[in-house]
């Protein structure tokens, strides 16, 4: 017995921006956290690089 598809519903041009809206939203969502992931990681080794620094007299 061969199953069907049920017929496509037509999207209106209004359903097609809210559906793309949300991707853009949910893509920037995960960009900004994985901007803020980096910026962190960023930080932790430029004050590991610091702590590695000879620092006193003659030090460049």
């Amino acid at each position: 017995m061969e199953t069907r598809n049920p017929p496509a519903r037509e999207t209106s041009g209004i359903d097609l921006i809210r559906t793309q809206t949300h991707c853009l939203v949910s893509e920037d969502l995960e960009l900004r956290h994985a901007i803020e992931t980096m910026e962190r990681r960023l930080s932790d080794i430029r004050g590991r690089l610091d702590r590695l620094r000879p620092s006193g007299k003659g030090a460049k």
